[in-house]
């Protein structure tokens, strides 16, 4: 007997179900490494994740890194950390585990909706059958999606899945919320449970990534299309409600602008003026669109345009401007003439929830980003997942060859998945290391200077030097002004015993940069050690510690200068201050300071450092 609670049952079955193709496709992820993209500096260089205390909860919320903020993010790290080390699998693993589930959140999402708004007024099977095919079709779209991969496989984008979860679970939440409220109860919602947890959710969602800022806009869509709650008696209580969320939003975008500003990645106007970037950002919106419905090339990155080339009069400027607004037109000609709301509703949420990283607030050199369309990316996979519904209830709707068209349907449904699949898992493979991603890059597009330096930081990394140097050339020659290549290419001539190449290179990524950088200070600082021009090495640890006194290696370094030329107070001073600010325990630092503490004298105190650097290092793997 197919009762309710079969049907539901049979719905839960089938959602479980694309949640385990999902997980089964991306497994070979969890045999990828580390990239030479953010990852460094979020993870495998980051000494802050490896501490799990009260000291690391206080910097995760209350320091900017890498100029952003997303301390739930930055603490799922130090999970990771906890429990696997630098193992990339664990990290890997929580990836795929989070975008299984939102997969599944998905399905849910799009069978609830449909239920509740889109075939309400229907009797019997009908609305089960399509909101039963659309919600299963619109998660293997989502999660088998080719242009989802960069969201899962490169570990950085943590922030993506972790903010999509509670985005997700805060949508289905407040459906619940609404659906489920008194009809006669206009009072205030804030001592309501459920609101409460949807604004909780919410909170999470801005702490994992910012992008989650525009949830209001998305929660008065709903309220509009399907939930129809914006009524002339309703209309107070549903604007008064959404003031927390706007308060919360308001205050993460404040946040995320401080920390971008304050790192150096915003933009100034006057180096690319508003008219060009909503142009581009324009050309973003279609540019989406088309990789949803033919994804192929994708990389991880699409470098800016030159701003003489960005102009309204140009073809590919100008007809994504005639598509996005005659798209907008026409869902308002449908939704108001032909009372199908669906179309402006699933557009305005598209719109909305890219205008973040449309790139109107500037931030970095990319003009858009496959890992942009996490969550946007549902609004048109829900319209497709839909359409695919109401064709299969067309095909099955009479007798005549139902087996045929049921068998039809099933072959192409299957197809499409394979496909996916297959783009999918060519996708991920891409982002196996440093050297199978930046390679693709540099293969569709090697104008491309970000992916000759950030390969080459992958050949450094696995002591292939002569490679590295060879594609930091490449980055110095395309962007001759960058300090960064400079830096990159000094670095290596440092690991080489190049020394002298190492600090021209290093002094000009000094001279060229706009303000002064730690790491230019700190590796010079190394290779002026090595030269053994020790006042000049002295001058620049100073300069080093200046920029970051947080860090615990300058210390120790300018230590070491000061005890090679007899300043025996003054490295014991450095050493001590080394100790102190490490995030663990260092073997180098505790044997140095006993070094120094037995040449001024001081036996008992250099015994004791001594006794602890060896059984640091008898600890040590």
């Amino acid at each position: 007997m197919n009762s309710p609670r079969n049907r539901n049952l049979t719905k839960y079955i089938l959602t479980l179900s694309v949640f385990v193709v999902t997980v089964i496709v991306y497994l070979p992820a969890l045999q990828n490494n580390f990239v030479t993209w953010d990852d460094p500096d979020y993870i495998y260089e980051n000494p802050n994740i490896r501490s799990f205390d009260v000291k690391f909860i206080k910097w995760a919320f209350l320091k900017f890194y890498f100029a952003y903020w997303h301390p739930l993010t930055t603490i799922s790290y130090a999970l990771d950390y906890a429990i696997w080390g630098l193992n990339p699998f664990g990290y890997h693993l929580a990836n795929v585990a989070l975008h299984g589930l939102n997969t599944f959140l998905v399905a849910i999402l799009v069978m609830r909706l449909v239920d509740i708004g889109l075939y309400r007024r229907k009797v019997g099977n009908y609305s089960e059958r399509i909101s039963t095919t659309a919600g299963v079709a619109t998660g293997i779209l989502f999660g088998l999606h080719p242009l989802h991969v960069e969201s899962v496989a490169w570990i950085s984008e943590r922030k993506d899945v972790l903010c999509a979860f509670f985005f997700l679970s805060s949508i289905l939440a407040y459906i619940k919320y609404a659906t489920t409220e008194k009809k006669d109860d206009f009072g205030m919602p804030f001592g309501n449970k459920k609101y409460l947890f949807t604004l909780l959710l919410f909170g999470l969602s801005l702490l994992s990534k910012p992008m989650a800022v525009t949830l209001p806009i998305v929660l008065l869509i709903l309220d509009w299309f399907p939930l129809g709650r914006l009524k002339k008696h309703t209309f107070n209580k549903v604007s008064i409600e959404k003031l927390p969320f706007i308060f919360l939003s308001f205050g993460s975008a404040i946040i995320i602008y401080w920390a971008q500003l304050s790192g150096g990645a915003v933009t100034s106007l006057t180096v690319v003026p508003l008219f060009p970037r909503i142009l581009v950002g324009l050309k973003a919106v279609v540019g989406y669109l088309e990789k949803m419905l033919l994804p192929v090339n994708l990389i991880p990155f699409y470098p800016y345009p030159d701003g003489h080339s960005i102009t309204l009069f140009s073809y590919e400027y100008f007809v994504p401007l005639l598509l996005v607004a005659g798209i907008t037109a026409g869902c308002f000609i449908v939704a108001y003439t032909k009372r199908k709301k669906i179309w402006l509703a699933l557009w305005l949420y598209y719109i909305v929830t890219l205008l973040p990283v449309l790139g109107i607030v500037k931030v970095g050199a990319q003009a858009m980003a496959d890992r942009y369309t996490y969550l946007p990316s549902l609004g048109p996979f829900f319209l497709l997942g839909l359409a695919m519904a109401l064709i299969r209830d067309k095909l099955t709707s009479s007798d005549d060859y139902r087996i045929v068209k049921r068998t039809a349907f099933v072959v192409i449904g299957a197809l499409l998945i394979v496909s996916l699949s297959h783009l999918t898992l060519e996708q991920i493979h891409i982002w196996k290391n440093g050297d199978t991603l930046w390679s693709k890059e540099i293969e569709i597009d090697p104008r491309v200077e970000l992916a000759y330096s950030n390969r080459g930081k992958y050949y450094t990394e696995v002591a292939l030097f002569g490679k590295a140097l060879s594609d930091f050339n490449q980055a110095v020659l395309l962007k001759p002004r960058s300090p960064k290549n400079y830096y990159n290419r000094g670095s290596c001539y440092m690991k080489l015993g190049f020394y002298e190449d190492a600090r021209k290179d290093l002094a000009q990524a000094i001279l060229l940069s706009p303000v002064p950088m730690f790491e230019y200070y700190n590796n010079r600082a190394i290779v002026y050690a090595k030269m053994d021009h020790l006042q000049e090495a002295l001058f620049d640890y100073t300069q080093a510690i200046n920029l970051k006194p947080g860090e615990a290696d300058p210390y120790y370094n300018r230590g070491n200068a000061y005890a090679r030329i007899g300043f025996y107070q003054a490295a014991l001073s450095d050493y001590t201050r080394a100790i102190e600010l490490s995030p663990f325990p260092n073997s180098d630092y505790y044997n140095n300071r006993g070094v120094i503490y037995k040449r001024l004298g001081r036996f008992e105190e250099a015994f004791r450092d001594l006794s602890q650097a060896q059984i640091l290092r008898n600890r040590a793997p």
